[in-house]
């Protein structure tokens, strides 16, 4: 026992909201698949930086480059080195290949740019000439530029993704809040008076962080290499599933006659409870691991080492 009801409530309630939002990320995962959200936003990401968000132009020529066509009709990923090099050949062809007889070391970095300064008006030509006078006649250095862009906006995408994809797990959040009635008060309420369930639900909460925690491979700032593990295996949503029934919290809809059993009056009842339970578990399984992590075992979070004590093999610890 950790000696405080209160946390151990807290406890209970973010590892029963993890266990719920890894349902509905694998939810999420399986439409966003469905759907090829990952490519859709790599595409029209594409889109904007060539100033061509209908793709009937230079991201069009981009995307059905053979290179391009290698990984995927429908890329979800695409290396940066591949994106300069394909830019380069879709915007100048052969303008990077060696110049025979130059003397010059630039001579093939000259005639990239006037390839690409003859082109007709456009916002790629502007960004490329931007990242071109950038490099210093240096052809190396402009494909650094081009794929430093291309990192950058696709940080951007990232975002993008994650708050679109914070938009379909919300859908699934209200299905499962609603048909298994996952009332936050009065799990709340329960956890606080029955002292078995709160030390059965804490110490399920650790074992199964410790799990998570070893599965990704690390032991700080886990949560990414987690997802990965949780995302990639179905089993871990039925498990999650099994965990709650185990629990036996005040999950499900009662009353005389049966257990899942609706009626208007337990709806109205517990529509608060539900509200607090979607958002929350619409936070996404990442989020709850992490705070999972903080307030089961600290460790986790990746707390510095005791400052009076050295030992000649200590590992120096991330800040």
């Amino acid at each position: 026992m950790l000696g405080s009801k209160i946390l151990e409530v807290a406890i209970s309630l973010a590892f029963i909201y993890l266990l719920l939002s890894v349902i509905c990320s694998a939810v999420k995962e399986v439409v966003a698949a469905l759907v090829k959200l990952r490519s859709w936003t790599m595409k029209r990401a594409i889109g904007r930086m060539l100033g061509d968000p209908k793709i009937v132009g230079y991201a069009k020529n981009f995307l059905e480059h053979p290179l391009i066509q290698a990984i995927g009709k429908k890329p979800s990923y695409i290396a940066p080195s591949t994106f300069s090099t394909v830019l380069l050949d879709v915007l100048a062809p052969g303008a990077t290949a060696p110049v025979a007889g130059a003397a010059a070391p630039g001579a093939a970095f000259v005639k990239l740019r006037s390839i690409v300064g003859a082109l007709p008006d456009s916002k790629a030509k502007t960004s490329v000439l931007a990242l071109l006078d950038a490099a210093d006649y240096d052809i190396v250095k402009a494909r650094q530029n081009i794929e430093g862009w291309f990192n950058d906006a696709m940080e951007r995408t990232s975002g993008q993704y994650k708050r679109m994809a914070q938009c379909i797990i919300v859908v699934p959040a209200i299905i499962v809040t609603l048909y298994a009635n996952v009332d936050s008060i009065s799990i709340a309420n329960r956890l606080y008076r029955d002292d078995s369930l709160r030390a059965l639900a804490v110490a399920t909460a650790q074992n199964y962080t410790n799990f998570l925690a070893l599965a990704s491979g690390t032991s700080s700032n886990a949560s990414a290499d987690v997802w990965v593990t949780v995302s990639n295996a179905v089993d871990h949503a039925a498990t999650a599933q099994k965990q709650l029934q185990e629990m036996q919290l005040p999950i499900g809809w009662t009353n005389s006659t049966g257990y899942w059993e609706m009626n208007a009056k337990d709806l109205s009842s517990s529509w608060l409870g539900m509200l607090i339970t979607i958002v929350a578990i619409s936070m996404g399984a990442p989020f709850w691991f992490d705070l999972l992590s903080l307030l089961v075992n600290p460790r986790l979070s990746g707390d510095p080492p005791d400052k009076n004590t050295k030992t000649t093999d200590q590992k120096v610890k991330p800040n």
